[in-house]
């Protein structure tokens, strides 16, 4: 018999109770007056009756102390369950408190990430700008690899803040006397879990050759005439010019081809006193979440998708390759093959036709794009779109992050769970797990456990085919710091 199933007597209580009206009226059939007849049938039936409810009283108690004993290993074994999910989902969680020695209303940021490649192509940057008095926050979502969202996050942030350098700062730069380390500090997760990779000998080299890599950058830039948001564009085009250009192999030098080769979307948040710019190339996807006077939380989008579902994008990329309108969206994708519409790295639709015959075809040992749709290259390009939001005190944080959680996860969606995290945690109310990693927990199941406990189960070869990398990062405003100017 199961645990907790039910335990029945041979004969009911009804049975019992029309045996003794049956009886009884035998009995009466007889000698009423017979006092031993009377006496006997109803020692016994009554007796009967008693044994009876004592045994469904006992048996109901059996019933709930199973039930009981049921549920307390169903919970033992959630709980178990829970907290072995919320180690997996931590693993990688950080959160940071923002203590800056120049003003700014970032007061704390929360990343975490989840794979589904191995290993993870995803990529992420907290920087503070030391000589710009800024913040620059960053997520990069590769693809082909993990070469190219890597060097990003190894270097963008070094060209966004030369490219708001002044003379003086870039001439200390180039000469040596200023690094890398002096004008970006790395505030995020030190045990990040991601690969990396070493200057490969004779990479300078090469970049003097070519007049690529941040130095070169640095003697080119003239910033006077130029606003925030071209700034930003130029910054990160010349960070892409550099990968296409040190990706040709020369001989001497080759693993910049591996950075090339693959690619990566990007989205960059450069945050200077109580002004954002949001830099976005491909479909990494930004959101600003604001505190409405009603306590209403509202989401901004700070971002557009550059992907096939923008018709703006594929009008854009029709309009730039003429008399191609046919070839060059093929199944919502570039030339049938990528889904996002602009990147990083991506040679094999940056490169000419000559590069391609020489290069790709020897590499891949085949045409990698058809020669009879690959007629007018370049048809990609990194150029961001710059969204640029004045900040006030309804403004309350802005989450970043790769398409693997907008996959699931609306902008709205997204705001509500953050917006009651936040609340929480004003309330006195703390959690185990940061904003991020709710995130990550809702992308995954939908709310539903068993669902996410099903999915953290995946085996590694079939996860991909299930959900994308995931990193998202929450940076969190000082809404005391922040002017009133609100209109919601």
């Amino acid at each position: 018999m199961e645990v907790g199933s039910k335990l029945r007597p041979m004969f009911s209580l009804p049975y019992y109770r029309h045996i003794t009206f049956v009886t009884s009226a035998i009995a009466s059939s007889f000698l009423v007056s017979n006092k031993k007849i009377k006496k006997y049938f109803s020692f016994h039936f009554v007796n009967a009756q008693t044994k009876q409810d004592t045994v469904m009283i006992q048996d109901g108690n059996r019933d709930k102390e199973a039930v009981q004993f049921t549920n307390q290993i169903s919970i033992l074994k959630s709980n178990k369950k829970e907290k072995n999910t919320s180690k997996i989902l931590k693993s990688q969680e950080f959160s940071k408190k923002i203590d800056s020695n120049f003003y700014s209303p970032v007061s704390w940021f929360e990343t975490n990430h989840y794979s589904a490649n191995n290993p993870i192509e995803d990529r992420h940057c907290e920087c503070s700008l030391l000589k710009n008095n800024a913040f620059f926050f960053g997520i990069f979502d590769g693809h082909s690899g993990w070469h190219c969202s890597e060097s990003l996050r190894l270097n963008l942030p070094l060209y966004v803040s030369l490219a708001f350098s002044n003379d003086n700062l870039l001439k200390d730069f180039n000469s040596g006397k200023l690094s890398q380390k002096d004008f970006v500090q790395y505030l995020g997760n030190p045990d990040d879990n991601c690969l990396t990779f070493a200057t490969p000998n004779g990479y300078k080299s090469k970049q003097d050759k070519l007049k690529t890599g941040p130095c070169n950058f640095a003697q080119l830039i003239n910033i006077e005439k130029y606003s925030t948001s071209e700034i930003l564009q130029y910054a990160y085009l010349s960070m892409d010019r550099d990968i296409t250009l040190e990706a040709i192999p020369d001989g001497e030098c080759i693993e910049p081809i591996w950075t090339g080769l693959s690619g990566s979307v990007a989205i960059g948040a450069y945050i200077k006193e109580n002004d954002i710019f949001v830099a976005s190339t491909g479909d990494c996807r930004g959101v600003l979440g604001v505190k409405s006077d009603q306590k209403l939380w509202l989401s901004i989008p700070l971002s557009e998708d550059h992907t096939a579902d923008n018709i703006n994008e594929v009008l854009r990329i029709k309009k730039e390759h003429p008399n191609e309108e046919h070839t060059v969206i093929l199944q919502s994708r570039l030339l049938g093959q990528l889904q996002p519409l602009r990147s990083f790295g991506d040679v094999i639709y940056k490169w000419s036709k000559e590069l391609h015959r020489q290069v790709l075809d020897i590499i891949y040992g085949y045409a990698v794009v058809p020669i009879s749709i690959y007629k007018s290259p370049p048809y990609l390009t990194a150029q961001p779109d710059i969204m640029h939001q004045r900040l006030n005190k309804d403004d309350r944080f802005i989450i970043l992050a790769s398409d693997g959680l907008w996959d699931s996860v609306s902008n709205d969606q997204a705001v509500q769970i953050i917006g009651k995290y936040l609340d929480n945690l004003e309330n006195g109310i703390k959690d185990e797990e940061n904003g991020a990693t709710k995130l990550i927990r809702y992308a995954l199941g939908q709310g539903d456990n068993d669902r996410l406990y099903s999915m953290l189960e995946l085996p590694q070869k079939v996860k991909r085919n299930y959900h994308d990398d995931i990193t998202v990062t929450v940076i969190y405003f000082d809404s005391k710091l922040l002017p009133c100017n609100s209109k919601l």
